[in-house]
């Protein structure tokens, strides 16, 4: 059986600016399901009774989104990696981070990227969004920032998928 299926076309066109726009989380357990279109990407969801997608703002251009490929022997492992700066420190931004690292069973994210492409991932079991780490800092002078940097990770065997559908809000 041939593995390869296609080739790839220069994307002369295609908008490739970076940053992030958006993020958008939701409980693992509040996932029904996940319809995949022939293409690959994701084209809808469906939550569990009123389960909802919570939106996540971040300053302007200092939200990041890795993901980091493997593969050996065939076993295949990426590494994704959600980056976000929130401005100011506050203590509904300290439950947040609390609630981020209290949600053990795991998150689902939604992230569009600069470029209008939006992305999902960790709707597979075993492979959900968890809080990384939280590092807050005052800065050292009135002119640094003040600010919490949280990082959001999943360990998944497949990329993200795009996501075309509609989120639930």
């Amino acid at each position: 059986m041939a593995c390869l299926t296609s080739g790839r076309t220069k994307q002369c066109a295609s908008a490739i600016s970076g940053g992030n726009k958006f993020l958008y989380l939701a409980d693992l357990q509040d996932i029904d399901v996940v319809t995949i279109g022939v293409n690959g990407e994701v084209t809808g969801i469906t939550m569990l009774a009123a389960a909802v997608f919570y939106k996540y703002e971040f300053a302007t251009d200092t939200a990041n989104f890795t993901e980091e490929l493997t593969n050996e022997n065939c076993s295949t492992l990426v590494v994704q990696q959600f980056v976000m700066n929130w401005r100011g420190r506050n203590q509904s931004d300290r439950n947040q981070i609390m609630e981020f690292a209290d949600c053990c069973c795991g998150m689902v994210a939604i992230h569009c990227e600069n470029t209008g492409v939006s992305w999902i991932w960790g709707y597979d079991d075993t492979e959900e969004v968890q809080l990384l780490s939280a590092s807050g800092a005052t800065g050292l002078l009135k002119s640094d920032s003040n600010e919490e940097v949280i990082t959001l990770q999943a360990t998944a065997t497949k990329k993200a998928r795009t996501f075309t559908g509609v989120i639930p809000v």
